[in-house]
């Protein structure tokens, strides 16, 4: 989605919008995979401008990535993390 926006920035609201959806509807059981959505939703947040939001989102996946001791979802975090804090 984020590369899609890059070339269409149209998509940003769509993807926000989705990935705003997948998060109110993530079930609680599913820690892990909420990191992969948190990051997902960090990414596109912050190709929309809103660092504020990205970096709120990007916390979170860090925090739940190092909870749930994924190294995958972490690496993934943290690179955004980066990205975000760069921009």
């Amino acid at each position: 989605m984020v590369r899609l926006a890059q070339t269409t920035p149209a998509y940003v609201k769509t993807g926000v919008a989705a990935l705003d959806q997948a998060r109110a509807d993530w079930p609680a059981t599913a820690v892990r995979g909420s990191a992969e959505v948190l990051t997902a939703s960090a990414r596109l947040y912050a190709a929309n401008g809103e660092r504020d939001k990205a970096t709120a989102l990007i916390t979170r996946s860090v925090a739940v990535a190092t909870a749930t001791a994924s190294a995958r979802n972490l690496r993934a975090a943290l690179t955004t993390q980066a990205r975000i804090m760069a921009s």
